[in-house]
């Protein structure tokens, strides 16, 4: 008998899964930190508010890359920058220095503009989410969230 191939994508994915999630807004980080506890309960959650603390965090973790996140997922525009993409383009830089470049960054935003959408591909992000606007489509993201990115793709090993 064949193993199952959504348990081997899953227990690849969930060893040592960590998730970095980049947000400043404390009322979509409350949402965002509600829908992975119930939704992804096995992956452990680091937050920051900025990129100076995404990259603090990336470099405290270098030396362990069983710390490392899997996956980040990163609001598109933040403080302490002079654009938003900055901080995607600082950390995408920091995982190439590190030989991690292969983290997938999920950008998040409710930004429908063609050109942030452009720039934040073109500034290295994996993917680019529309933030939902109610409960039932904040349950729904994460589902497929988890779906997607924790149970049919096999995430790269840091």
């Amino acid at each position: 008998m064949e193993p199952d191939y959504h348990a081997v994508v899953a227990e690849h994915n969930f060893a040592q899964a960590t998730l970095l999630v980049v947000e400043d807004n404390p009322d979509i980080w409350l949402i965002v930190s509600m829908m992975l506890r119930r939704h992804l309960p096995e992956v452990s959650v680091k937050h920051v508010v900025n990129a100076h603390q995404a990259l603090e965090y990336l470099d405290q973790n270098l030396s362990d890359k069983g710390l490392l996140p899997k996956l980040i997922l990163h609001n598109l525009y933040l403080p302490l920058l002079i654009d938003g993409l900055d901080s995607l383009e600082a950390i995408r830089t920091k995982l190439l220095e590190c030989h991690c470049q292969q983290i997938p960054i999920l950008v998040m935003s409710s930004s429908t503009d063609p050109e942030d959408i452009r720039r934040a591909y073109s500034s290295g992000a994996s993917g680019f989410y529309l933030k939902p606007l109610t409960a039932a489509e904040w349950s729904t993201y994460f589902e497929r969230l988890r779906m997607f990115w924790w149970e049919t793709i096999m995430l790269p090993l840091a």
